[in-house]
C-alpha cells in the first residue's frame, strides 16, 4: 500500500509529520497528536524557565532580589505575572529549605505590591 522508504527519503512537506498507518485496525485515537506534544514541550519550557528566574532570585542578595521582583512585574505582561504568580505562590509554600521558603514568602509579598502599584488595584490571588 505504501512505498517503504526512510525519514531522509521524504520530501520536505512530509519530515515532521506522523507516516499513514497501514493497518487497517488503527483508526485516529491510535495516533500521536503533535500538537498537543508541542503545546505540552512549550508549556515544561516556559515553566522552566520561570524556575530559574525564581531560582536566580533566591541567589542574589535581599537588595538585589527585591529589586528584581519589582523590575519583572514592571516589565512583564499580565499573562506572564499571571503565571509567575501562580509558580511563586506554589513555589513560597512547598520549598523544602525554610529559610528560602521565607526569602520565597516576601518575595511574594513584594510580588503583589508591586503588581497591585502597577495595575493601581489588587488583582487578587490565584485561584
Amino acid at each position: 500500500m505504501f512505498a517503504t522508504t526512510s525519514w531522509f527519503d521524504q520530501p520536505p512537506s512530509r519530515i515532521g509529520r506522523p507516516r499513514p498507518v497501514e493497518s487497517s485496525h488503527r483508526d485516529r485515537k491510535h495516533q500521536m497528536d503533535w500538537k498537543e506534544l508541542f503545546i505540552t514541550v512549550a508549556n515544561v519550557a516556559y515553566d522552566a524557565a520561570q524556575i530559574v528566574t525564581v531560582n536566580r532570585w533566591l541567589g542574589l542578595d535581599d537588595d538585589s532580589a527585591h529589586q528584581a521582583v519589582v523590575s519583572f512585574v514592571q516589565q512583564q505582561s499580565a499573562a506572564e505575572i499571571d503565571a509567575m504568580d501562580i509558580l511563586l505562590l506554589r513555589t513560597a509554600s512547598t520549598y523544602l529549605d525554610v529559610n528560602a521558603r521565607h526569602r520565597l514568602v516576601k518575595f511574594y509579598a513584594l510580588f503583589k505590591c508591586a503588581e497591585t502599584l502597577r495595575y493601581n488595584q489588587f488583582r487578587g490571588f490565584p485561584a
